[in-house]
């Protein structure tokens, strides 16, 4: 999972990209997560340098708590993915067009 995530940060060029676990988190799956993310980012990194006719920047990586991270970041917008729940496709059409 952290692989396909890392290549599609890269792939937007993502500027920043923040892991910001809510609460403590079982390391050993973290570790696999991140090393994921690094590899994947990397990897398509060294694509994009290849075969782009352009400067590529390269998304940079941070671990910091959930608290911290909304906390210093109050007043700007915040995107947050959060891998529980129903995904999009099935519930898309329970809400009103206005939200």
């Amino acid at each position: 999972m952290g692989t396909r995530v890392g290549r599609e940060v890269q792939v937007f060029e993502v500027g920043k990209l923040y892991v910001a676990p809510l609460g403590p988190a079982e390391a050993e799956p973290l570790y696999h997560f991140l090393r994921g993310l690094f590899e994947g980012a990397g990897s398509r990194y060294e694509l994009q340098r290849g075969s782009y006719g352009r400067e590529v920047h390269r998304t940079q990586i941070y671990v910091q708590d959930m608290y911290q991270f909304a906390r210093s970041r109050l007043g700007s917008p915040l995107v947050i993915c959060e891998p529980e729940g129903e995904p999009i496709s099935r519930v898309g059409g329970e809400f009103p067009a206005s939200c």
